[in-house]
Parts: structure tokens; C-alpha cells; sequence
């Protein structure tokens, strides 16, 4: 059974903030304490990105072996260094509970445009924050 990763102790998050690790938290509270801790260490970064359903959709309907996403940061010009997120999607590795990225050309590799995956830009926290809430204002 794959271990739902707010399920780990996370001791470094409570050393940070001097609290005593409780022995039942929920999925929330340990969100809440991850996302406040990021925003702590890192205030001029983004502090999520918004993906769109539709470009998600788009990912995931390029081959029935996806078995989930990856998101790369990344800074793009826009005006302004602007931090953003590409989305690709991703496949079984070779290798056990690993996960390949789907039709990312490896080093030295070239593709053509017509072999190119689809994939997706994330927008960035402030800018397209949507309401606030617990996870992302203090």
C-alpha cells in the first residue's frame, strides 16, 4: 500500500516552528504546517501554481500508461521574472515505484515538433491565488 505522503512524520517542520509532533494530525493540518513553513523560508517565491482542468485533461489523454504528473519549477520573462510550473505527464519507470516523464526527449536528444508530449504551464500564487485561505496566507 503506497503511504500518503502527508502521512510521514515531517520533525524537521515542527524543529522549524518548536512544537511537539502530534500523534493523530489530518491531511489539513499537516498541509497547512508544509505550506507555512515554505512560505517562512521562501516569502518571494510562489506559493502554489493553478493548473487548469482542461490542460490537465489534455496530459493525461496522450496514452493510457500515465500513471500520474510532474511539475518542474521554472522562471519565464513575462515582463518581469515570473516564477511558473510546466506540467508533464509520467509513465511506470524501469525500475519499481519509479516514474518516467512521458516523450521528454533525453539529454542530447532531439524530437521533432510532431513528437513533442502535450504539456502544461502552471500559473503562478500571487497572480492567480483565488481566495484566501489556510494554505496559502499566514
Amino acid at each position: 500500500m503506497a503511504t500518503n505522503f502527508f502521512q510521514v512524520e515531517n520533525e524537521q517542520l515542527c524543529a522549524l516552528y518548536n512544537v511537539t509532533p502530534q500523534d493523530e494530525k489530518t491531511h489539513m493540518d499537516l498541509a497547512k504546517g508544509y505550506t507555512l513553513a515554505y512560505r517562512a523560508l521562501h516569502p518571494t517565491l510562489a506559493k502554489g501554481f493553478f493548473i487548469s482542468k482542461e490542460t490537465i485533461e489534455e496530459i493525461l489523454k496522450q496514452d493510457a500508461s500515465i500513471d500520474g504528473l510532474r511539475i518542474y519549477g521554472g522562471i519565464k520573462n513575462d515582463g518581469g521574472l515570473v516564477y511558473t510550473a510546466v506540467v508533464v505527464a509520467t509513465i511506470p519507470g524501469s525500475v519499481a515505484g519509479t516514474h518516467d516523464d512521458l516523450k521528454i526527449p533525453k539529454l542530447g536528444e532531439v524530437i521533432s515538433v510532431a513528437e513533442e508530449p502535450a504539456l502544461g504551464e502552471a500559473r503562478p500564487c500571487p497572480y492567480q491565488c483565488g481566495a484566501d485561505n489556510v494554505l496559502n496566507n499566514p
